[in-house]
């Protein structure tokens, strides 16, 4: 009898250990028909790739223009100044600045000087665009608008990702305070453990002595009870 009940609890955790195999290892036509996978979520575009294109389209437009199309004067002499400053700023200062932000994301401080030169930039463009309109041909002057459009598109661009970037990071310190704030609440009191005997010093009570209070009368009649006793000597003899 005893084997035979122990017959059949063998059968049974067999049994068992197979069923959870087959369920943790299904067969590779059940896992053919499952759907495919959803595909990994798109790399978020870099700040050179957000603003290169206009950046491109401001040194071609800046390269076609000629110059000795325009009205003499000093709205053409500033004009070729800061056409200068244009491409000084492309080809030298954004840059590094363009690398350094595509290297940190989300780092705000490193997104907001290249928002910064992309100001500058649009504000220099935009007094070249104002000069042409009084000194230069009309397809340049439609040429400068185009470019000042795309220009501006950029920049406001640039400015909606540096606006996610401080919404994200606003939620990170929020999301930590409420963590901080809840261990703080749910943190166990500090507990010392105890000290060994050897450690504790016994305190010691002081015994205080009071001393009985001799009343005033009984001090004063003592010396009158000496001289009696002087004068009855006295008379003796």
């Amino acid at each position: 009898m005893r084997i035979s009940y122990v017959a059949f609890m063998v059968t049974v955790i067999c049994s068992l250990a197979a069923l959870g195999a087959a369920q943790a290892y299904p067969p590779r036509a059940a896992a053919s028909s499952a759907p495919a996978q959803s595909a990994a979520p798109a790399a978020p575009v870099t700040t050179a790739a957000l603003l290169q294109p206009a950046l491109n389209n401001v040194h071609q437009t800046i390269d076609t223009l000629r110059l000795e199309k325009w009205k003499r004067g000093s709205v053409r002499d500033e004009a070729n100044d800061n056409i200068g400053a244009i491409l000084h700023d492309i080809e030298t200062d954004l840059p590094p600045l363009l690398r350094v932000a595509d290297a940190a994301p989300g780092t705000l401080t490193k997104q907001l000087p290249v928002a910064r030169n992309i100001d500058a930039l649009y504000d220099v463009l935009l007094r070249v665009y104002e000069a042409s309109r009084v000194a230069a041909p009309g397809e340049q002057v439609a040429k400068l608008q185009q470019t000042l459009l795309g220009l501006s598109k950029a920049r406001l661009a640039m400015d909606q990702r540096i606006q996610e970037s401080a919404l994200a990071l606003e939620r990170q310190v929020s999301t930590l305070s409420g963590v901080l704030q809840a261990a703080a609440v749910t943190q166990c009191p500090v507990t010392l453990p105890p000290l060994p005997m050897a450690c504790i010093t016994p305190v010691r009570h002081r015994r205080v002595v009071r001393r009985r209070r001799v009343p005033a009368k009984a001090v004063q009649k003592k010396p009158a009870a000496s001289t009696n006793k002087g004068t009855t000597q006295n008379q003796g003899k």
